[in-house]
């Protein structure tokens, strides 16, 4: 696991910089955020890839674009599925609910 909260990246071959962030800080973004930087990655990643040939420093900073990518979809897709079982917990709680079993109301026959 990554210690510091964010790492500063100079990506010398396009003049950019690239911030890994620990685990943490991941979590606390919200979602809109973690989407931009995904997207965000992803472009440098097609871009980059594309100007290997000509830089074989690249390489390196190739690689590590991909793992911060990684990073954040994963975050992302555990987001995605924890707010899935969440809405499904929901669903089973609420027919529980409605239907009498559960702590609801007894029914009459």
């Amino acid at each position: 696991m990554r210690k510091d909260s964010a790492r500063v990246v100079n990506d010398r071959s396009n003049f950019s910089t690239i911030q890994q962030f620990t685990q943490e800080a991941l979590q606390e973004m919200n979602d809109d955020r973690l989407e931009a930087l995904k997207s965000m990655l992803r472009g440098k990643i097609f871009s980059l890839s594309k100007n290997q040939k000509n830089n074989p420093k690249a390489a390196d900073e190739l690689v590590s674009l991909q793992t911060e990518h990684s990073y954040v979809s994963r975050e992302l897709e555990v987001r995605h599925n924890r707010k899935k079982m969440h809405e499904e917990y929901l669903q089973r709680t609420r027919r529980g609910k409605y239907s009498g079993r559960r702590g609801g109301r007894p029914r009459r026959d």
